[in-house]
């Protein structure tokens, strides 16, 4: 958001949106408090249901356990892709970041 992008951070656990307004992060990003801090008021946006966005890049951060064989189990991405497949157009860029 400080590049004048509109962020919006999406989780249905409302815990969690409360936390990042409170400048908490729930997951360790190197510098990613202070840029939390810095843009808490620039274009960041918080919502607990998935809705409508105009949007070119989107990125989920989404847990991804695996099994006992150390593969990953991957429904709960697919199941946040089914849910905003709808915001996409040609064009547009998915980011996966399974590490949450």
């Amino acid at each position: 958001s400080e590049n004048g992008y509109k962020v919006y951070c999406i989780d249905t656990d409302i815990n969690k949106i409360k936390f990042l307004k409170k400048n908490n992060l729930t997951c360790m990003e190197k510098y990613g408090k202070k840029l939390l801090i810095n843009n808490q008021s620039n274009n960041i946006y918080y919502y607990s249901k998935i809705k409508k966005i105009n949007a070119k890049f989107h990125i989920t951060c989404v847990g991804t356990p695996i099994d006992n064989k150390k593969t990953p189990i991957l429904q709960s991405i697919d199941k946040v892709i089914e849910d905003i497949i709808f915001n996409f157009k040609a064009g547009d860029a998915l980011f996966l970041d399974p590490r949450y």
